[in-house]
């Protein structure tokens, strides 16, 4: 095992700085699935700012999957510019699709439990992105020896 040695400069306390209010250009570095603190179903994308005097830092997004919040979801993944399916309160999109996507989104400072925090919204296609490139067409099926097998590959949908 690793030994680890560190030295605090200050009070101990890892001190939050939000940044401050504007639009940013961002680019998707991980998207997991998992739930809230109140048990309802979200995404936690992982984000990087690309451009300007704070690229590199990491910001996080939640995005609800519940059915009320389906236009946040929606205009999120159409920012990114990622092939995706909406019918009514429901949305498909492949979440690897969106890894490397970059977006333009608008920050503001609020407070949530005492502290400055920063809060995410109006998402925008990026300049600095390219359009997606369109999915491959799955290859055509080779012949298999007898008693051979297909492989079959699900996408994984959201």
């Amino acid at each position: 095992m690793a030994r680890i040695e560190f030295t605090s400069s200050g009070s101990g306390d890892i001190q939050y700085a939000p940044i401050p209010q504007g639009t940013y250009d961002l680019s998707v570095t991980d998207i997991t699935q998992g739930t809230s603190s109140k048990g309802n179903p979200q995404l936690q994308v992982r984000c990087e700012i690309a451009s300007g005097e704070y690229a590199e830092k990491k910001i996080t997004l939640w995005l609800s999957l519940m059915e009320s919040a389906t236009w946040r979801l929606a205009a999120f993944v159409k920012a990114l510019g990622v092939e995706h399916d909406v019918q009514g309160g429901q949305i498909a999109f492949d979440t690897d699709d969106c890894i490397g996507a970059y977006f333009q989104a608008d920050t503001k400072i609020r407070e949530y439990n005492g502290k400055d925090k920063n809060e995410w919204e109006n998402f925008a296609p990026s300049k600095l992105s390219q359009p997606a490139a369109p999915r491959a067409a799955a290859p055509a099926p080779q012949a298999q020896p007898q008693g051979g097998s297909v492989e079959r590959r699900a996408r994984r949908l959201v």
